[in-house]
């Protein structure tokens, strides 16, 4: 019989305090909203810049959807620095050179994916892959860890407060 009165209280307090079942409801539906839209997105199409490559790789580039742009060696280094292009592509001694950017896992994996569908296995020669800024086991959580640091202080901080004057 506490136990129903104790939560008849409870009910009663929210039923007066409207900031309450606002923190209750509306907070946790605005995050997880912003979650969705981090995580949630469509099909990446890769900006890939090419130097000294024949014909046939950018057209097999162009059929994988990718957005390919020819550059040359200088521009290309400049270009992928300056987060215009996810990748470059270089062919020297039939061998093929993939820098990227590094610092998003994702779009990394799009343009190790797009190279991968790409080449065919008997005629792929040998593949160097270097990363700009990131490195090749980069997860995701490297680049949403600090977006959740500051979401969760920023969560907490008004949870506390929000507490506290209440």
């Amino acid at each position: 019989m506490r136990t129903f009165a104790i939560a008849l209280r409870i009910l009663r307090g929210f039923r007066r305090d409207k900031r309450t079942v606002a923190l209750m409801i509306v907070v946790p539906i605005v995050v997880m909203t912003l979650l969705s839209f981090i995580f949630n997105g469509s099909d990446y199409k890769p900006k890939i810049a090419v130097v000294n490559v024949p014909n046939a790789l950018i057209e097999q580039l162009e059929e994988q959807e990718a957005i390919v742009q020819p550059f040359r060696a200088s521009e290309a280094e400049l270009a992928v620095r300056a987060s215009e292009v996810d990748g470059v592509f270089t062919i020297d001694n039939n061998r093929l050179h993939i820098a990227l950017e590094g610092s998003d896992p994702a779009k990394n994996q799009a343009v190790l994916q797009l190279a991968q569908a790409m080449l065919l296995p008997e005629t792929t020669p040998s593949t160097n892959v270097t990363y700009i800024y990131g490195y090749s086991n980069m997860s995701s959580m490297d680049n949403f860890g600090p977006i959740f640091i500051g979401l969760f202080v920023f969560f907490f901080v008004f949870l506390i407060s929000c507490v506290a004057f209440l």
